[in-house]
């Protein structure tokens, strides 16, 4: 359904690197692009941009992204809400935090990075996170990959713009 719009898209890097579109460009053909409900969807994924990662902000848009997963019955939608929500949580608990999550899920990547400066273990989260999109939105050309294709251009964005301050980067706990 979406072969144009993904053909014409350029390819993406699979780790943290430069890229050869913005995520403004990126947000306009793909809202352009997808159906009403896709565009819903989009559109609350973009809004991740503005949330202060201080605060508990990303607890009510997580619930945001998996009510629309329900309402247009993306699958694809809940599983990256169910992935980031869980990461997020791991990575309060790895700190002392009070968490919900079973950490074990992403031990192993959490486990690797322990006394890695703040930096790199951010990129290495990142990382993780382009892997998971890269790999659950599968080959097709479908809406999900399309969304898939913007969430990976909003991490990519993080590493774009960080205005000599790379501190703004940095995951705190939930």
């Amino acid at each position: 359904m979406y072969y144009r719009l993904l053909c014409a898209l350029p390819r993406q890097p699979e780790e943290v690197g430069p890229v050869s579109m913005g995520l403004d460009e990126v947000a306009a053909l793909v809202t352009d692009e997808l159906d009403p409900g896709g565009a819903q969807i989009a559109r609350a994924m973009l809004a991740a941009k503005d949330l202060d990662c201080e605060t508990t902000a990303w607890l009510e848009w997580f619930d945001e992204l998996e009510a629309l997963a329900r309402e247009h019955r993306c699958p694809w939608l809940a599983g990256l809400a169910d992935f980031e929500r869980s990461l997020r949580e791991a990575i309060a608990a790895q700190r002392g935090g009070p968490s919900p999550a079973d950490p074990a899920r992403h031990r192993s990547l959490l486990r690797g990075l322990e006394g890695a400066d703040p930096l790199a273990r951010e990129l290495s989260l990142d990382n993780a996170r382009l892997s998971e999109l890269l790999t659950s939105a599968g080959d097709d050309f479908s809406r999900d990959a399309v969304l898939a294709y913007l969430a990976v251009a909003l991490v990519l964005e993080r590493w774009t713009h960080l205005d000599g301050d790379p501190k703004q980067l940095l995951e705190v706990s939930i």
